[in-house]
Order: C-alpha cells, then sequence, then structure tokens
C-alpha cells in the first residue's frame, strides 16, 4: 500500500500549481424582444458583434449553436425566451456551462423635448445584456445601454459590444494573462476519445518475501517476477465532467524471476505469463500549454500462468502426488487486482500525445496481497 500512497501524495501535492481550464461560455442570440420584423436584422447584428469582441480579449472555449438549439429543443426552451432569467440559467445548466451571456433589445419612438408647439419623435434602441455565473446561479455583471437609431447605428453596436467585453472581464480571463501563464486556446481538443499503446517494466514488488523455495514443495502463487507488459487503452473523455473520463486497458504481461531453492546453492527460474482487463475512472488537469497529469484508479481480473523450470538442478524436486522427480512445475494462476496510475502527457497537434508515469498493481490472491509497481510509456492517439 506505500506505493499506492506515494502517487496519490504526488499528484495532490503538485495540483496546486496546476493552471485553471477554459471557461466553457454560451452566448445565445440578443433577442428581438418585441419580434418587430423591421429590426430583426439587428438580432444576428448584435450577437456577433458581442462575440468577436469577447474573443478578441479573452480566451474561452464557446459551445457550438446547433449544439446549445439541440438541448434547449429537447429539453423545450423556447428561442423566443432566451432573453429571459428562466431560460438562459436553465439552458446554461442543462449544457453544463460556466458561463452564459443573454439578452435583448427593444426599438421605441420617444418624443424628444422641443420650445415648439409641434412633437418631434426619435427612434431609440435599448439593449439589455446579463452575463450568468452558472455555477453561483448569479448575475455578476448586467448591461443597459440606449442608442438612437440613425446611419450610424452599426458603430453604435460595436460600442455597445466594446461596453459588454468590459464587464465581462469580471469573469473571463485575459487572452495576454492567460498565455503568459503558458496556456494557450487550443489546449483542449474537441476529440472526445483517446487510445494508448503502453509499454512497462516493472520496478518493485512488495512483498518480495518468497525468494525460496522448498525442494518437496510447489511455488506460492502469490510470487510475481518482476515483468515487462504491453497494453492497450481506450478513454472517453469528457464524462459527464471535463476533465473526468473513463477508460478500459487490456494487457498482456510477462517475466522471470530466479529462485534460490531453500538450504542449497542452486537457484530455479520462474517464468511468468499474465493477461489482464480492467476498468476504471481518470481524472485529468492541464499543467502549461500542453502538458497535463493524469490520475486514473480502477481495477479488473489476471489470468495467467506461472512455470518453475528445475532442469538446471542436479537434485530435482519431486511432485507431491507421485513422488517423482520433476523438471517443471506449472500451473495456472489468477485474481483480482485494483490499479492506481500517475502520469504526465504532452500533446502533439491535438491529435497524438506522449505519456509516461507509474502504475500500481494489488492483486488480492487468497489470503495474501500482493502489489506490483511498473513504470510505463505510451503513445496515444486522439479520435
Amino acid at each position: 500500500m506505500r506505493g499506492m500512497y506515494i502517487l496519490l501524495s504526488l499528484f495532490f501535492l503538485a495540483r496546486p500549481i496546476f493552471s485553471g481550464q477554459l471557461k466553457k461560455v454560451l452566448i445565445l442570440d440578443i433577442k428581438n424582444i418585441d419580434e418587430d420584423p423591421t429590426y430583426q436584422y439587428l438580432e444576428p447584428s448584435i450577437t456577433d458583434a458581442v462575440r468577436n469582441e469577447l474573443k478578441k480579449r479573452f480566451i474561452f472555449r464557446e459551445t457550438k449553436k446547433d449544439l446549445w438549439q439541440k438541448v434547449a429543443k429537447e429539453n423545450y426552451i423556447y428561442l423566443r425566451d432566451l432573453y429571459t432569467d428562466t431560460a438562459a440559467i436553465n439552458l446554461g445548466l442543462l449544457a453544463r456551462q460556466d458561463i452564459v451571456i443573454a439578452g435583448g433589445y427593444k426599438v421605441r419612438l420617444e418624443e424628444v423635448k422641443s420650445k415648439k408647439k409641434k412633437k418631434k419623435y426619435k427612434t431609440k434602441m435599448t439593449v439589455k445584456v446579463r452575463i450568468y455565473d452558472i455555477a453561483k446561479r448569479s448575475v455578476p455583471v448586467e448591461i443597459v445601454a440606449t442608442t438612437p437609431v440613425t446611419n450610424n447605428l452599426f458603430e453604435a453596436v460595436d460600442r455597445i459590444a466594446m461596453r459588454i467585453a468590459d464587464e465581462a472581464k469580471k469573469v473571463l480571463p485575459n487572452k495576454d494573462e492567460w498565455e503568459k501563464k503558458g496556456l494557450s486556446p487550443d489546449q483542449e481538443t474537441s476529440t472526445a476519445n483517446q487510445l494508448t499503446l503502453l509499454g512497462g517494466i516493472g520496478v518493485a514488488v512488495f512483498p518480495d518475501t518468497f525468494s525460496e523455495i522448498s525442494s518437496r514443495t510447489i511455488l506460492y502463487r502469490e510470487v510475481l517476477p518482476q515483468n515487462i507488459n504491453l497494453g492497450l487503452e481506450y478513454t472517453r473523455k469528457k464524462f459527464f465532467y471535463d476533465n473526468v473520463f473513463i477508460f478500459t486497458r487490456a494487457t498482456y504481461q510477462f517475466g522471470s524471476k530466479t529462485l534460490r531453492i531453500q538450504n542449497t546453492s542452486e537457484q530455479a527460474l520462474l517464468k511468468q505469463v499474465f493477461w489482464t482487463a480492467s476498468l476504471g475512472l481518470g481524472y485529468r488537469i492541464f499543467i502549461f500549454k500542453k502538458l497535463y497529469s493524469k490520475i486514473l484508479a480502477g481495477g479488473g481480473y489476471s489470468i495467467g500462468q506461472l512455470s518453475l523450470d528445475f532442469s538446471s538442478l542436479e537434485n530435482k524436486p519431486t511432485k507431491l502426488e507421485n513422488n517423482q522427480p520433476t523438471n517443471e512445475e506449472t500451473y495456472k494462476s489468477s485474481a483480482p487486482f485494483s490499479s492506481l496510475d500517475l502520469r504526465f502527457g504532452y500533446t502533439f497537434a491535438n491529435n497524438v500525445s506522449l505519456e509516461t508515469g507509474a502504475n500500481l498493481n494489488t492483486y488480492y490472491f487468497k489470503g495474501h496481497m500482493s502489489h506490483l509497481l511498473t513504470a510505463n510509456l505510451g503513445m496515444g492517439v486522439h479520435f
């Protein structure tokens, strides 16, 4: 168990230096509240102006329109209501967003004071935008702006977008500051799957007390040689949460260990062949631009065989059942096991990654546990 504590300590002690993840931002259409067809063209214009200004200044991950519209449709959230608090917050929760930006505009004729008796009117547009912090269920930012509807309306729209961006700094990270920390917008890929080819070598076995065997007894099944293993691992990312993933892994293990015969100077060779299958959960945190750390915890079952080669011995052991000398003893060995991995990885071009780390397997034999610590190196493909 000591190895497991070491792996956990390394992960959690290092965690404070890890940087935060990109916030997921849902930019809803700034709605034409009165549904006046004369000014419907302003709906995409204002929305795009806000989006473009935010992307100039901040780093975030925007949810695609077709995705949030699908969520809205499935949950009976009407698009005409997107400017309301209820629709914006519910859609943000259902789509698992961090920030939601929503609002609407109205165009009105307003009377202009004049010294003359004849009344004068001017068309004005009022835009109201709210920025919702979904995790805190709060509205940290609300912007209300009024502008006359003139030939310079689009310039006024740009100014409103700039004002919204000025206020958004309360909840979104500045692009320059984010990149100074060694992070970049492309640190998160849009891929949902990863397939990793792993190779490793055993570096320690606990306990290592079965170093002797009797000339008349079969080896304890709990003996595990430090082995070489090859594995294939499938990962499904974003399991309910961005940084959480599920994985399944299959490995082939082989190795050998020399054991001293009790009360003699002779040695026998132990050979091992094992197949394992496991599944579990993992958590990933980015450290720098494309450098990340992962911790994986799971369990599975191992099955294989162990064999003892006595052919080099002058005095060969005898079989218990017939009391005859034997050159080899072979038997099957199987056991459930738990696994704990700590890895560091680096992503190349958003679709290939190199990972290295340590794995601790604990095998639960009948009446006994054995621990095998392995150093691993792997290459992953994201798709």
